[in-house]
Order: C-alpha cells, then sequence, then structure tokens
C-alpha cells in the first residue's frame, strides 16, 4: 500500500501572507509613503509562523505575539533616541 504525503498548507499560506506584507511595507516606504506598523507586525508574526510550521516546530501563538509586541517597542524606543 503507498503511503500519502500530507502537505499542511497553512505554513504556506502563513509564509505567503507575512512576505505580501512585508514586502508592501517595502514597497510603501520605497514611495516615501508611511509604514502601517500594523500590517508589518502582521506579516512579521505570519512570517515567523509560517516558516516555524515548515521547520518542524510549533511556536506558540499568544507567547510569539508578546514577544513580537515587545520588539515593536524596543525597536520604536531606539528609532526615536537616534538623531535623525
Amino acid at each position: 500500500m503507498a503511503e500519502s504525503t500530507r502537505l499542511d498548507m497553512g505554513s504556506y499560506f502563513a509564509l505567503g501572507v507575512g512576505l505580501i506584507l512585508i514586502g508592501l511595507n517595502l514597497a510603501r516606504r520605497n514611495i516615501g509613503t508611511k509604514i502601517s506598523k500594523f500590517s508589518l507586525g502582521l506579516g512579521v508574526l505570519a512570517l515567523i509562523l509560517g516558516l516555524s510550521g515548515l521547520a518542524g516546530v510549533k511556536l506558540p501563538l499568544i507567547a510569539t505575539i508578546i514577544v513580537i509586541i515587545g520588539i515593536f517597542i524596543v525597536a520604536e524606543a531606539i528609532a526615536k533616541r537616534q538623531p535623525g
């Protein structure tokens, strides 16, 4: 009997959504429009969850969201501290 291989499309979907949202914000930056922190955060979250799913590592969703929020808070504080 042949074994069937099951492909987890959720990881690929999350990876694709993450790349699209991050690419959208890169395009916004290149044309001089303000970057959306919300869509950038969702893109990073989706990218991390998609990559972890492809690697076979299951990350807890709530803990991952909290870590990403913390990274954004620290990054914004560093950006405000630097002149220019």
